[in-house]
Order: structure tokens, then C-alpha cells, then sequence
């Protein structure tokens, strides 16, 4: 997938520098920061759930599209359209009824509910719209991650305001929806004008705008900060991504690719013998071979004990059984769909190339996976070993 962007740099980004990919240099210093400190705080605590977490949530980012947008700001112009129409309606039936000393605390309340409502409903939103397209279209969604990783990381600053849902300040509200979407420019300007009201006024709008920003916008800005942090971590999988998913190379090049090519060769030469050592570990804990049988069949005792691991099956072993079947899965799928490609029986090739695309995509994933274990105990037990880094 190839990003067109603008080369020229910014000191900050704008509006429009983004739609246009130019460079932030306050972005990319907030990536350096967002890094530094997250870092910085897992080796002072000896914790780095706080890392997980934002790995966990970075998707939220990495896999928005065109569509999901759309879905996404349909349904939140609906839901803010029926929330405000619903609130209206109720304070103008029951404003006769309420009694004076109570207007006041009934206005917070609903101002409050009203605000908390179309938080919580359009985060939910943002999920799901995004959930629901990376479920429709898988590939088309994970393509989109070099695009939006640059956008993010290397294109968004502190100054771009936060959202809720993608792009909530540009859309175009439909004559329908009376009451408009919420955004956070809006919700600035009606706190701003809040200060030409009387005092009850400027509560009830206090009131109001609290809920959204806490729950609404706080939330978005952390998490653009959080993806900031793990930037780094995705960028293996950014390149995964361009490699396994390139849409500029023809289907049939691409397939050839996993039957004759030396380095998938090469990957089913490995996946045997991966296969042959897992067959050596289940022999041993059924009791049917000793750790001196093993040791005759491999090169040396260190392989014999790497293969037994603690006679107990180990995360990163899993993890290699299922990259050298997915090998096996792929390279028998493509040469059954070249074969259709060569016999001029194209009928539904594409959704089988694009499903061996993805086969590709997650084996490419789970070798990242692996080693970034790997390299995680490493240093695990070297920091416990020397905790301050220092030489002995």
C-alpha cells in the first residue's frame, strides 16, 4: 500500500496537514516522550500491564477506515439526535411540574445523565463500527494500518482537539437530525458561552459539558497518547502488513510465491523439523521415550533440553507448532488456487487469495510474537539478574 503524503514538515499539525500526511515535529517528539515515559514507569513500578493495555486498545486506531467512519458517524448522528430530542422533550413536558426549589437540581441531573448518555453511547459506537468492519472486510481493514499509523504517530499532535468518533467535527449533520452531533469544538463553545449566563445557567451547563469531557474526551486523548507510546511496538506489524497484504502485486505472482519461492522452502524445511521435535516431546511425556533417547537424536543435550522445556509445554513452542501449520496450510491452499488461476477457473479465486492473504498476515504475526517473547524473558531474567544494569 503506498501513503501519498505532503514532505513538507510542520512545527504543529492543523486540520489539514493531517488529511494530508504531512509531519508533525511535535508529533513525532510526543512519540519519543509517550516511549520514554511509559518505559520509564514499567521498570520504576516492575510492571508493565499499563503497557498491555495500550497495546490492547491501539487497534482502536490502527484499524479505522473509510467505512467504519461512516458507520460510525451515522450511527452517533442518530443516537446524539435522539438522546438531545429525548432530554428536550422531557424537561419541556415536566417544567410545569417541577416544583422551583427543585428545577435546579433536576436541570444538573438531566444535563449530567444527558452528557454521560452520549460518552459512554459513542464510545460504544466507535467500537463497535470498527469491529463490525474489520469483521466484514478483514483486509481491507488491516491495510488501512500503514495509513493510519503514520496519520497517528507521525501526523497528530497535542493541538488536534479529540474525538470521540473519527472525523465528529466535519460531518455533515443530515437535515434530520435536528439537534446535530456533538463534538468537542462543540462542547468548547457552549462551555465558552456559558459565561454570559446567570449563575443556575452556567451550572447546568457545567453540568452538562463535565460528563462529555471526562468520560467522552479525556478518554480519546489518552488513548491517542497510549498509541502513541506503543508506536513503536506495531511497527513490525506495520511492515507485516505492506509485505503480506501489497495489493500492487497480481494474485497469481503473489500465490507463486508461497509454492516456489526459496524462502518458503526454506519455512517448510523448518516446520518439519519443528514438527519432528514436538513428536520427540510427546513421546517423552507419554513415557514412551527417556531424556537420553532425546539427547541421542538431537545435535546436543542444551537441544534436548530446549525441546523437553521444563517438561511442560511452553508459550513460544505453542506458538512455533502453529507457524510451521499454518506453512503447510498455505502453501497447499495456494497451489490449489494457482492451479484453478492456470485452468482459467476463476470463479471465487479472489476470496480465496484474499483468505490466504490473511493466512500469511497472522503466521508474519505470530513469528513477531515469538520473538518479541523470546527477547521479553531475556531481559526479564536479565533485570533480575542485574536489576540497575550495572556491570558485575
Amino acid at each position: 500500500m503506498r501513503i501519498r503524503r505532503n514532505t513538507t514538515m510542520l512545527v504543529h499539525a492543523t486540520t489539514e496537514s493531517v488529511s494530508e500526511g504531512r509531519f508533525s515535529i511535535l508529533a513525532i517528539a510526543e512519540c519519543v516522550i509517550a516511549v520514554a515515559v511509559y518505559v520509564a514507569i514499567g521498570f520504576h513500578y516492575q510492571t508493565f500491564l499499563h503497557y498491555v493495555i495500550a497495546v490492547i486498545l491501539a487497534p482502536l486506531l490502527l484499524l479505522r477506515t473509510q467505512e467504519s467512519t461512516d458507520t460510525a458517524l451515522a450511527a452517533y448522528s442518530r443516537f446524539c439526535n435522539c438522546v438531545l430530542k429525548w432530554f428536550s422533550e422531557f424537561l419541556a413536558k415536566r417544567d410545569e411540574k417541577i416544583p422551583k426549589a427543585a428545577v435546579v437540581a433536576v436541570g444538573v441531573f438531566v444535563m449530567s445523565t444527558e452528557g454521560l448518555l452520549i460518552a459512554l453511547g459513542g464510545s460504544c459506537i466507535r467500537v463497535g463500527a470498527t469491529a463490525w468492519t474489520l469483521l466484514r472486510h478483514p483486509i481491507a481493514t488491516l491495510r488501512a494500518m500503514p495509513r493510519n499509523w503514520v496519520r497517528q504517530s507521525l501526523c497528530t499532535d497535542i493541538t488536534i482537539p479529540p474525538e470521540i468518533v473519527p472525523n465528529e467535527a466535519t460531518y455533515n449533520v443530515n437535515a434530520a437530525a435536528e439537534y446535530g452531533i456533538m463534538s468537542f469544538d462543540r462542547v468548547i463553545v457552549a462551555f465558552r458561552k456559558s459565561y454570559s449566563y446567570s449563575g443556575i445557567g452556567r451550572f447546568m451547563a457545567v453540568a452538562a459539558a463535565l460528563p462529555l469531557l471526562i468520560l467522552g474526551y479525556i478518554p480519546s486523548f489518552c488513548l491517542r497518547l497510549s498509541f502513541k507510546a506503543t508506536s513503536i511496538v506495531y511497527v513490525p506489524f506495520i511492515w507485516i502488513t505492506r509485505f503480506t497484504l501489497n495489493e500492487l502485486i497480481k494474485p497469481k505472482s503473489r500465490l507463486e510465491r508461497f509454492t516456489r519461492s526459496e524462502i518458503e522452502k526454506t519455512r517448510r524445511a523448518i516446520s518439519l523439523i519443528i514438527f519432528s521435535c514436538v513428536l520427540l516431546k510427546i513421546f517423552y511425556l507419554a513415557g514412551l521415550l527417556t531424556f537420553d533417547d532425546i539427547v541421542a537424536k538431537l545435535p546436543s543435550r542444551a537441544s534436548a533440553e530446549i525441546v523437553i522445556g521444563l517438561g511442560r509445554w511452553q508459550l513460544w513452542q505453542a506458538l512455533l507448532v502453529l507457524e510451521a501449520t499454518l506453512t503447510y496450510i498455505i502453501f497447499y491452499a495456494a497451489d490449489a488456487v494457482v492451479a484453478r488461476i492456470t485452468a482459467e477457473q476463476e470463479a471465487h479465486t479472489s476470496t480465496m487469495v484474499h483468505g490466504i492473504q490473511f493466512l500469511s498476515f497472522v503466521r508474519a504475526s505470530l513469528a513477531v510474537f515469538t520473538i518479541a517473547y523470546a527477547i521479553s524473558v531475556f531481559v526479564l531474567i536479565a533485570y533480575q539478574q542485574n536489576p540497575l544494569g550495572l556491570a558485575a
